[in-house]
């Protein structure tokens, strides 16, 4: 992406009244604010933790103030704060994996020095929709939020910019000026956040347990569920990536007994009800059930045990183990094995399939 060229904005003084967009000098030409901070730290670069998984996130915070020609004070349109970018700090190089909405189900990285806060508009659907502060005559200060995420384990420090129709762009990394979220030398900003990403954390199965549970039997069929969670109550199961087959397809099934017994494993998603039919060419017998409904509360996916005991015979022969990847509070990924038992009647977790 090409670079902006840096700000050659004038410097401005504030005058009394607090303008209104709609007045002839609305138009913004040069900020007297301009911070970014992480959750409600209002100090300048803080450190921000994250696994570097893809997929927990760290929300980053813009704090930004914006004046006219005559150096009054003006509000910056939804779509002005939706332009702000983020950028290195040391290359002025845009950054990608941003998004305006917060990804509920993963929670921010667990910090013990510093108590854990929802930034203002978590989760909202547009980051530039925020609401506007106003604390004097002078002062109107809006916020834009962000969030981000990495892959990689590198540490890497944070900057934010905005460009004007013009083609001018103030940034917030100009290293010559003190740091902080007031203008410098003119309108030049030196306000940062440091991202620093870790190794994610895997576990394996040990760490994990399946608790077995009559769900329902009848003439047709017999079903078991198993929920599966951590040991550890500080993790719950998030989501899960299914690799042997997909999420909510069989991937053992074999006769025994004179019956035909399946096994599956549930994509950890949502509680909802799946059906499962026998697998008799043009008999209608069926069994709803549901799937997840310890997911949220407590953090456990589901798998099953079905005996279809008209369907004998009709699935042919596939007795493979599932390899499955749960993903924790924290979006990290720990891949463990759901193994069938010698006459498929049971399954057992593992660190290797048994086929």
């Amino acid at each position: 992406m090409k670079q902006k060229k840096d700000s050659t904005a004038k410097n401005t003084q504030a005058q009394p009244g607090t303008p209104s967009p709609s007045e002839p000098n609305a138009t913004w030409e040069t900020l007297s604010w301009f911070q970014i901070i992480y959750l409600e730290r209002t100090q300048d670069n803080s450190t921000a933790n994250v696994f570097g998984n893809g997929r927990q996130q760290v929300p980053l915070k813009v704090i930004i103030e914006a004046r006219n020609a005559n150096g009054e004070v003006v509000a910056l349109s939804a779509t002005e704060l939706e332009s702000i970018t983020f950028v290195n700090y040391h290359t002025g190089v845009e950054l990608e994996n941003l998004s305006n909405t917060r990804v509920q189900k993963y929670d921010y990285f667990s910090e013990s020095s510093f108590p854990l806060q929802e930034p203002d508009n978590a989760g909202t659907l547009n980051s530039a929709n925020v609401a506007t502060e106003e604390r004097d005559n002078h002062i109107l200060r809006q916020e834009s939020l962000k969030w981000f995420t990495t892959k990689s384990v590198e540490t890497i420090r944070i900057a934010a910019s905005i460009t004007l129709l013009s083609g001018t762009t103030f940034h917030t990394h100009s290293q010559e000026v003190p740091s902080g979220g007031a203008a410098s030398q003119g309108a030049k900003f030196n306000s940062s956040l440091t991202v620093k990403s870790h190794t994610p954390v895997t576990f394996r199965a040990g760490s994990f347990s399946a608790w077995r549970r009559d769900k329902t039997s009848n003439d047709h069929f017999d079903v078991d569920i198993y929920d599966i969670y951590f040991n550890d109550p500080g993790y719950k199961i998030r989501d899960s990536i299914h690799y042997t087959t997909p999420g909510d397809q069989w991937h053992y099934s074999w006769k025994k007994s004179d019956a035909n017994k399946v096994q599956t494993a549930y994509r950890a998603d949502l509680s909802r009800t799946v059906n499962f039919k026998t697998f008799v060419p043009g008999n209608s017998f069926n069994i709803s059930f549901t799937v997840n409904e310890y997911l949220t509360p407590e953090g456990k996916a589901t798998a099953s045990r079905i005996i279809d005991k008209y369907g004998a015979g009709y699935a042919g022969g596939k007795h493979d183990s599932a390899r499955v990847g749960y993903i924790d509070t924290f979006g990290n990924e720990s891949i463990i094995w759901l193994n069938n038992s010698s006459d498929g009647n049971t399954l057992s977790l593992g660190d290797n399939p048994i086929n």
